[in-house]
């Protein structure tokens, strides 16, 4: 993968160390990447997106029936690769139908602003140096929205 030849990806939990990485080329295959997979995989249209959701909401509804929840986060990304996905998933047709469709609650990384301060060097993941604050701004959201207890 890009990511694993470009930088260092270590320990069980697949740190990723990009100290010794070409950052900017690093973001630019993933921005690159990604727009060519949506010329070979166009976004369906947002009903079919939808209805393709039908067995998520099952597996959820299973999950909940038994006590579990389940909550769908969408982790940040920026600069061009964040413009690329807003672009070929609209938020408001893909995103914010998720809930509705699936029963199950959901995080959109745009709506948690500690998020925005994190240096995601290469458009897609958080340098192993900031797992440790990345997780706790998650457990604090978690938190205030009253979906964890302590």
């Amino acid at each position: 993968s890009p990511l694993r030849s470009a930088c260092s990806v270590t320990g069980e939990r697949g740190d990723v160390d990009f100290s010794n990485s070409d950052q900017a080329a690093l973001t630019r295959s993933f921005v690159e990447g990604f727009k060519d997979d949506m010329l070979a995989h166009p976004p369906q249209g947002t009903d079919i997106w939808v209805a393709g959701l039908k067995p998520v909401a099952v597996a959820v509804a299973a999950i909940q029936q038994r006590g579990g929840v389940v909550i769908f986060v969408q982790t940040p990304t920026s600069g061009g690769l964040h413009d690329a996905e807003n672009a070929a998933y609209p938020r408001a047709e893909y995103w914010d139908r998720l809930s509705a469709a699936t029963g199950a609650r959901t995080i959109e990384s745009d709506d948690v602003p500690e998020w925005q301060s994190f240096r995601l060097l290469d458009g897609s993941h958080v340098d192993a140096r900031d797992k440790p604050a990345y997780t706790r701004t998650l457990v604090d959201e978690l938190l205030k929205r009253g979906w964890l207890t302590r």
